[in-house]
């Protein structure tokens, strides 16, 4: 008995004998978080653990700490319990982890106004501005603002700074500049004598308009009540209906004190927009114009009143009477030469395809035929990253070439007459 009693103690002392001690979650924080998220998971015999999952996902990685420790970095992520894994055993916790939906990164396309002072409404334009939870000019914080939808957001300046409007959401921030703040005036003469009017924010001597009426305003007048028009009008606001000079000046009346003038030519442009026509390996604009700037892409490539060419792309004209006010045409669509085999019915190639970057999208008709064309590109999450004008084609075959800079998959949509289209690109 004695000798059995030992050689029991002697495997005891090897270990053979030895349980295995069931690991048991105390506590993880944080509660919530979403993809890369760091979680310490707090216990007891956890130095043994080999796997880590939320909610079923499995982490993307852990750190086993010390046997009462684990920092567990959330992966793909769902919501659920936190489940801790070792040899042979898996423990639960007790109370559920909850992962947030990472959310796309926030991008501002515009604001308008550029130019503005306390209390000035401001409207945000982008794409996933759903979630914003902070609004700046120029690093400070908008007095408040209101998210429309997720494009929009509409801001009020609060005491604000020259520099890069703000949208910060859940997603990331983005900026986008730059925002002109015109500090509020100190009403006294001294400070009223030396203010600077400006005219519909326009900073130079000059601006065209097309509309056969423009209402004018000072755009940074604050607390000034008090207007001087040369139209003759004594309210905050003045229409022209002509080309013609105008001056303002604004103040206090009840003190006496008037600004400096400002003082705009606003020329009313009459200039009809003009359409290109190609003939004969060249590019025309009717109607005929006295000054033209032709456009490749983008870039301006002449300013004769015949553009030769034979390069693929889109061409744009603008035409001018007095070289002071342009006028733009519609983009104009080149294609030369056939890359697509010829179809039966209406067909859309989108080539190559995946894309580096550059692509082409080809339009084939059946017969030849005018119609009316209009490309739209939308990215992943729906939004649209390209629209083109209404294409006229006359003919068989249209090809548009194009270029997206952000890698993902993008939905082509060609909308010919009262049919649609659609192709899935490739961009990597």
């Amino acid at each position: 008995m004695k000798l059995y009693s030992a050689l029991i103690l002697c495997l005891l002392a090897q270990g053979i004998f030895a349980q295995t001690q069931t690991p048991s979650i105390v506590r993880f924080e944080p509660k919530t978080g979403t993809t890369g998220t760091t979680v310490l998971i707090v216990g007891r015999n956890l130095g043994a653990t080999n796997k880590v999952r939320f909610g079923g996902v499995m982490a993307t990685s852990f750190t086993v700490m010390s046997d009462s420790s684990v920092k567990a970095v959330v992966g793909a992520g769902a919501s659920g319990r936190v489940v801790v894994n070792g040899p042979g055993t898996e423990v639960a916790s007790l109370d559920s982890f909850i992962y947030v939906q990472q959310q796309a990164a926030p991008l501002i396309t515009r604001f308008e106004p550029t130019i503005g002072t306390v209390g000035t409404k401001v409207f945000i334009f982008g794409r996933n501005l759903g979630g914003t939870g902070l609004v700046t000019f120029g690093g400070v914080p908008a007095a408040r603002f209101e998210v429309v939808n997720d494009t929009t957001v509409v801001a009020i300046v609060g005491a604000g700074a020259t520099g890069q409007v703000g949208v910060k959401t859940p997603g990331g921030q983005s900026l986008k500049g730059d925002f002109i703040f015109i500090k509020p005036l100190v009403l006294n003469c001294d400070s009223i004598k030396n203010f600077q009017p400006i005219i519909n924010e326009v900073r130079t001597d000059l601006s065209c308009f097309r509309d056969s009426i423009l209402k004018l305003r000072v755009t940074n007048a604050g607390e000034l009540a008090s207007y001087r028009w040369s139209t003759g009008d004594t309210t905050s606001y003045t229409y022209i209906r002509n080309t013609q000079q105008v001056t303002v000046t604004v103040g206090n009346a009840a003190l006496g004190c008037f600004s400096k003038p400002a003082t705009v030519k606003f020329i009313l442009n009459k200039r009809p927009m003009s359409e290109i026509v190609y003939r004969d390996s060249a590019l025309r604009a009717r109607p005929p114009a006295p000054n033209y700037r032709w456009y490749f892409n983008g870039q301006l490539v002449g300013t004769d009143s015949i553009l030769r060419t034979n390069r693929i792309g889109m061409y744009r004209v603008e035409t001018s009477d007095d070289k002071l006010c342009w006028t733009s045409s519609r983009e104009f669509p080149l294609t030369i030469g056939t890359q697509v085999s010829p179809a039966d019915s209406l067909f859309m190639k989108v080539y190559p395809n995946p894309s580096s970057g550059p692509f082409t999208v080809a339009i084939i008709l059946p017969t030849v035929r005018t119609v009316r064309i209009t490309l739209t590109i939308t990215d992943a999450t729906g939004a649209v990253v390209y629209k083109s004008p209404v294409l006229t084609m006359t003919g068989r075959e249209l090809q548009v070439p194009l270029q997206l800079l952000r890698k993902g998959m993008y939905r082509v949509e060609a909308k010919v007459n009262d049919r649609v289209i659609t192709r899935t690109l490739f961009i990597q």
